[in-house]
């Protein structure tokens, strides 16, 4: 395993499930500031396209991931959690979230994107959120019109 996540996750780390469409998913609780379950979306002209749009959480605007541009089918009205990397916030509108569980990717888990396998027998993906703020940031072409 050569991502950030496998140098950071030497002993066992506590990860929230939480589910993305059909996906069952994980997130380190490290990094989450915040589950919330009522917003206000706000549209914004010339957001990159991996944002559908932002919310304001504790006076800053936090711009919420548009997954269908990573090929992910997601409902919206669910549950939008918030993420923490450094001084950057973003939101995951989630379907929903469910138990606490501690996973420790082994030397062999496979990665995909910004997903690392947690759990093979269960088909629980973790996401990297090293790498997934990295794709965020990245310099990608405007909206499309």
């Amino acid at each position: 395993m050569t991502g950030q996540l496998a140098d950071q996750v030497s002993p066992a780390r506590r990860w929230l499930r939480f589910s993305l469409g059909e996906k069952k998913s994980a997130l380190r609780l490290d990094c989450l500031v915040r589950v919330l379950d009522q917003i206000e979306l706000f549209l914004l002209p010339f957001l990159p396209r991996e944002f559908k749009g932002v919310i304001y959480f504790n006076e800053q605007a936090v711009p919420i991931v548009n997954w269908e541009i990573f090929g992910i089918k997601s409902s919206s009205g669910g549950l939008v959690m918030i993420l923490e990397q450094g001084k950057d916030w973003i939101g995951m509108e989630v379907k929903d979230t469910g138990k606490v569980e501690e996973y420790r990717p082994g030397p062999g888990a496979k990665e995909n994107g910004f997903w690392i396998e947690l759990d093979a027998e269960k088909g629980i993906w973790g996401l990297d959120e090293g790498k997934f703020f990295k794709t965020l940031r990245q310099d990608h072409s405007r909206p499309e019109d």
